[in-house]
């Protein structure tokens, strides 16, 4: 099963597996963390269906939107139903959503003005920001995709992929498998597998404690392609490319894909034809 997806800057990220029963890969949440007038503003991006889930389990309503220069429509809401919380905020495009929470310090109009500035848009495979001006990537914070891997029987493993910031350790108390080096997380900790390669890190979080099993197959026959990032930096990639798309978050190796490897994009389309990028 491959899953070809895209960071929330555009760039191409390719999840495979061969022989883990992974049956299918739920629609991915993208993040990322925008740096505007010395505040970081985090940014998800996914189905509208996230945004719903967002805005219900953190007791905020959205109110009156306000077009955006982009000719987009900003919904804000008090975060948790106080003020003193923050905004919390989503854009519509199409079947997806950004969606998120400015820090308190943030007003309404600044909060408007840097998502212009990102300028959010839909590319092949997803939402995607663009930002410009003032605004930038926070370069002390990660892009992070997050998404669940199911067997089709009721058991499933969350896919926290990280971009890294350094090269993978080689042989640092970890096992080596198909995709890196794989590790356990600490008796201390929430159980939870972690899959480092020389361009992201992977923690795999089983959601209950049946699940583990799974999460050990998915890891360890995981394969990650990270397509270098766009020749200006963050912003985007050139929607022409015939390429599909969708530590710690700081910081291996791809071996070879198989040809059999069947394909889902993340309108959840399959074939069976295209391989690893």
């Amino acid at each position: 099963m491959l899953l070809n997806t895209t960071l929330l800057d555009g760039q191409l990220l390719a999840l495979g597996t061969t022989s883990s029963p992974v049956a299918d890969f739920a629609a991915p949440v993208r993040t990322g963390v925008l740096l505007t007038d010395g505040m970081e503003l985090e940014i998800h991006a996914g189905p509208t269906s996230a945004a719903d889930f967002f805005f219900e389990t953190t007791g905020s309503t959205p109110g009156a939107p306000v077009r955006l220069r982009t000719g987009q429509d900003l919904r804000t809401g008090a975060y948790g139903a106080r003020a003193d919380q923050g905004l919390a905020f989503r854009i519509d495009v199409g079947g997806d959503a950004l969606f998120g929470v400015a820090p308190p310090t943030m007003t309404r109009e600044t909060l408007a003005a840097a998502l212009s500035s990102a300028r959010p848009d839909r590319g092949r495979r997803g939402l995607r920001l663009r930002p410009t001006g003032a605004v930038e990537w926070s370069p002390l914070r990660s892009l992070d995709l997050a998404v669940s891997a199911g067997d089709g029987s009721g058991h499933s493993v969350l896919l926290d992929v990280r971009r890294a910031f350094r090269p993978a350790p080689r042989g640092n108390g970890g096992q080596r498998v198909r995709g890196g080096w794989l590790s356990r997380s600490s008796p201390s900790e929430r159980v939870h597998l972690v899959l480092e390669t020389d361009d992201v890190v992977v923690y795999g979080i089983p959601p209950t404690e049946s699940d583990l099993d799974l999460a050990v197959e998915v890891l360890a026959d995981l394969e990650i392609v990270l397509e270098d990032p766009p020749r200006d930096g963050a912003p985007g990639v050139d929607e022409s490319s015939d390429v599909d798309g969708s530590s710690q978050g700081d910081g291996p190796s791809q071996g070879e894909a198989s040809p059999d490897v069947g394909t889902v994009d993340d309108s959840g389309d399959a074939d069976p034809e295209r391989e690893l990028p």
